[in-house]
């Protein structure tokens, strides 16, 4: 049996996350978690898929991208989101 690398600690800044953080620690970009997400019972590819949208839908709401009756609309490829969470289309369609 392979043992698998080690998950890294730092994120995509290069910053490590494993230090205490500081008062003037500067915290890496994050996606936002509503806590309803906490209690749903769907799988945590669902819960960060959620987030990942929310999180796009800044930029829809940013750049007006909305229909008719103003309800914002996304645009994120499923091969760019399959990418990120390190899936296949065929989870993050289901």
């Amino acid at each position: 049996m392979r043992d698998k690398p080690p998950k890294s600690t730092q994120t995509q800044g290069g910053d490590t996350i494993a230090d205490y953080i500081m008062a003037d620690t500067p915290l890496p970009i994050y996606l936002p978690y509503p806590r309803f997400l906490l209690k749903m019972e769907i799988s945590q590819t669902a819960k960060l898929l959620y987030s990942l949208l929310l999180d796009r839908s800044t930029l829809s709401q940013k750049n007006k991208w909305q229909d008719d009756e103003g309800r914002i609309y996304i645009i994120y490829p499923i091969a760019e989101i399959a990418e990120i969470l390190d899936k296949g289309s065929t989870t993050i369609k289901g």
